[in-house]
């Protein structure tokens, strides 16, 4: 399956869509609780996919299966610790913590499969 640069472009702007919308929400209520989510999301899910997005696009010779396999851990990550995060912060701690862990280390998979494409490329 070939998944191109604009995929990952795609979904970082899905997330701060999200984040931006979440963060709304927060001004308006008065309520910050959901801060470190927001923060996640938009640092992981924006900025991270899309930085991901751009790499791929400056070195097509790298978008093959692993960025396809790029693409979907790195999104598996964000939405996993997204969800750990939010429920952690609407404190339910059991439920939310090992869901954040988990998304943590597929995040870090995640970037640990780009180091690999990034060290793999050719200028």
């Amino acid at each position: 399956m070939t998944i191109s640069p604009a995929w990952f472009f795609r979904a970082a702007v899905v997330y701060a869509l999200i984040a931006m919308a979440l963060g709304l929400h927060m001004g308006l209520s008065g309520d910050h609780s959901q801060l470190t989510a927001h923060a996640h999301i938009n640092l992981v899910g924006w900025v991270s996919i899309f930085l991901y997005g751009t790499f791929l696009k400056l070195h097509p010779a790298g978008n093959g299966r692993l960025s396809a396999l790029l693409w979907f851990t790195a999104n598996a990550g964000v939405i996993v610790m997204a969800a750990g995060l939010l429920i952690l912060y609407s404190g339910n701690v059991p439920l939310g913590d090992p869901l954040a862990g988990i998304g943590s280390i597929i995040t870090i998979l995640a970037m640990a499969l780009f180091a690999v494409i990034v060290f793999r490329a050719r200028d």
